[in-house]
């Protein structure tokens, strides 16, 4: 396979390649319920709250006690 044809396979791919977040909401600090909120409005609130990590973040922040599963919920949602 040439290097051209390499190239164009990686940039395709590059193009459509997309990435799983996760985020995460402290419900405590909410005025509704987290089910009523559409997924744009829960990424905001995550983000508000400073609560949007990587999967491997994520991961990291859940092991070291950081995410608390009694008042916190979370939606993995893809972006591109």
């Amino acid at each position: 396979m040439g290097l051209e044809r390499i190239l164009q396979r990686r940039i395709s791919n590059l193009r459509m390649s997309k990435e799983l977040r996760v985020y995460v909401v402290d419900t405590n600090l909410l005025e509704v319920s987290y089910e009523e909120l559409t997924d744009g409005e829960f990424v905001q609130e995550a983000e508000n709250q400073g609560n949007v990590y990587s999967l491997v973040g994520f991961q990291e922040a859940f092991n070291d006690g950081e995410i608390d599963a009694s008042v916190e919920v979370l939606r993995v949602i893809e972006i591109e």
